[in-house]
């Protein structure tokens, strides 16, 4: 713009539109989008990746056998060995990260400990007590919630 001969009040509106616009933005991606832990993600993906490497350790026993039956060398096929790559690559591909996400939390919920679980329903969830009662004996101190993931089943 500079180059241009603007005038330089439009220079510094058009670069404070700008920096607001740029703040905004971070501002709204740091408090409403998601983003994972990477060191949890790639653990994620590494444990999707071993469980890739057993079914393909599976699929070359099952060709093994199948050829030991008829007296052939193993193999598999193309089709068989490109839908395995297929399946595997899939999963370190941001699609395939964000589904395993997706299938992760949904299938966990949360719970409270074993301690509070066993206790009332009160015990469980936090409430607050009337003006009454908390005016007439002090508050034991603040209570907490923690709560545990585990699998849905």
């Amino acid at each position: 713009m500079g180059l241009a001969g603007a005038c330089a009040k439009t220079i510094t509106n058009t670069a404070s539109v700008f920096g607001f616009t740029t703040a905004t933005q971070d501002n709204f991606s740091d408090s409403y989008l998601f983003s994972p832990d990477i060191g949890a993600l790639q653990a994620l993906v590494l444990s999707v990746m071993e469980s890739h490497l057993a079914q393909g350790r599976e699929l070359i026993k099952e060709a093994s056998a199948q050829s030991a039956a008829t007296a052939t060398t193993p193999s598999l096929s193309y089709s068989e060995v490109n839908q395995f790559l297929i399946v595997m690559e899939s999963a370190c591909q941001p699609h395939g990260i964000r589904g395993l996400v997706t299938r992760v939390v949904a299938g966990n919920k949360a719970i409270p400990p074993a301690s509070e679980a066993n206790g009332s329903a009160s015990a469980a969830v936090p409430t607050a007590e009337p003006a009454s009662a908390s005016a007439k004996s002090p508050p034991a101190g603040p209570r907490t919630q923690s709560f545990r993931i585990v699998p849905i089943q």
